[in-house]
């Protein structure tokens, strides 16, 4: 007896893959969709709508208008003075035939600037903490200590160690920049100012005492001056007296 095996068939769909590319404001990025050796036709999507399409009917541009080129042998798409509002999904179409890569486009800020504080200092230890500027892309900056070689925004430095210098780097997927400080300058240079209490209270203390001084001064002065006069004013009635 014949046995039938059935034997299941599994539909396997083209694998899609989805490359993130990151750019700066106002800058340009270019998008490759693959090598081909003859380009025919060309269709670029930015989320749902056109882009940018050659066919035999043409080139035409849309979505980004005199901010973009396509390069009809590559069929490459390259967009300029780029914004945040470019952010977004990108699709191709090549020879009428859509392409499994998918583009996440992210247009982001350059680093402008680092700065290395402390967040704690005592006799034994110095912690230094370092940050970029701007924080709007906080979760993509990375930071690193180039003489520990540690990524880690922040640097506990020891007693032995406060004399060294310490550089730095903190970047994102476009730029990057540096800082350098010397611990011992930075952790003991920020102690907090001594209380104006104490200060201010002493001084009216002095201010008091000068004007207390001042007004027993006056007085005295002014009572020896009444006491001369009366004197002076009894000798004259005795003399008066004695002359009538």
């Amino acid at each position: 007896m014949n046995q039938v095996v059935w034997l299941p068939f599994l539909l396997v769909a083209p694998l899609c893959s989805t490359e993130i590319t990151y750019a700066t404001i106002n800058g340009a990025v270019t998008l490759y969709p693959g090598i081909f050796i003859n380009v025919t036709s060309v269709l670029w999507k930015f989320k749902t709508n056109k882009a940018a399409e050659y066919d035999d009917f043409g080139l035409k541009y849309y979505a980004f208008k005199e901010r973009a080129s396509l390069d009809l042998k590559s069929g490459s798409l390259t967009i300029r003075e780029l914004t945040t509002e470019d952010n977004g999904e990108f699709l191709v179409e090549v020879n009428h035939e859509q392409q499994n890569k998918k583009f996440f486009l992210q247009v982001i800020a350059e680093v402008s600037s680092v700065h290395i504080t402390k967040s704690d200092a005592t006799a034994d230890h110095c912690v230094l903490v370092c940050k970029a500027e701007p924080q709007s892309e906080d979760k993509l900056l990375k930071y690193k200590w180039i003489e520990k070689n540690l990524n880690i925004p922040t640097l506990d430095v020891q007693e032995a160690e406060m004399a060294n210098s310490y550089t730095c780097n903190a970047s994102n997927p476009v730029s990057w920049k540096t800082r350098t400080v010397t611990a011992k300058n930075l952790c003991e240079g920020q102690h907090p100012p001594p209380s104006p209490g104490p200060i201010i209270g002493g001084s009216l203390a002095v201010i008091a005492l000068i004007g207390i001084g001042v007004t027993a001064w006056y007085l005295i002065k002014n009572d020896k001056n009444e006491r001369s006069s009366g004197a002076d004013k009894n000798k004259g009635m005795l003399l008066r007296t004695y002359i009538l």
